[in-house]
């Protein structure tokens, strides 16, 4: 039947065969017939914007255990919850804060100290310039941090003095 009448280049190679579908990853008046229909059953015809459809339930997977679920599960949620309860997180600092980035100046530092354009023997420091240092580019609670504020704030760090 697929082979006369179907239109659907996708399906005519498998004979109609549309494979496993999770309620969620289906039109909703499509998931209602399949998971609505015992196996071994044939639908009604059906009209959808993009044509008639017959479905025939020919088998259906039982959920796995949870127990089999819970290690593929268990860091998809944590990954999901990790970035919801941080995003969170960051918000309430910037408020409690009342921090503001500047990006337009974090971007001209960035590009200031690209160290692809930086030549010789020059550090990234030693290419900045007296406007540079003076940009700010973040305010919390009041205080800006600059330019040169964070540079000697790295300048100060083991990993920074290990490097030059």
């Amino acid at each position: 039947m697929v082979r006369r009448y179907s239109k659907d280049p996708q399906s005519i190679p498998k004979n109609g065969d549309l494979g496993y579908y999770e309620r969620d990853r289906v039109p909703p008046a499509i998931a209602d017939v399949f998971f609505r229909l015992p196996v071994d059953s044939i639908s009604e015809p059906m009209q959808f914007n993009y044509g008639f459809h017959i479905f025939k339930v020919t088998e259906k997977k039982p959920v796995p255990p949870f127990e089999n679920l819970y290690k593929d599960l268990k860091p998809i949620y944590q990954k999901v919850r990790y970035q919801n309860e941080y995003g969170k997180y960051v918000k309430n600092l910037k408020s409690q804060y009342h921090v503001t980035i500047d990006t337009q100046a974090v971007n001209k530092f960035i590009s200031a100290i690209d160290t692809t354009k930086i030549a010789g023997t020059e550090t990234w420091k030693d290419t900045l310039t007296g406007e540079m240092l003076n940009l700010q580019l973040i305010r919390c609670s009041g205080r800006p941090l600059l330019v040169k504020d964070f540079a000697e704030k790295i300048s100060t760090t083991d990993e920074y003095n290990q490097m030059f």
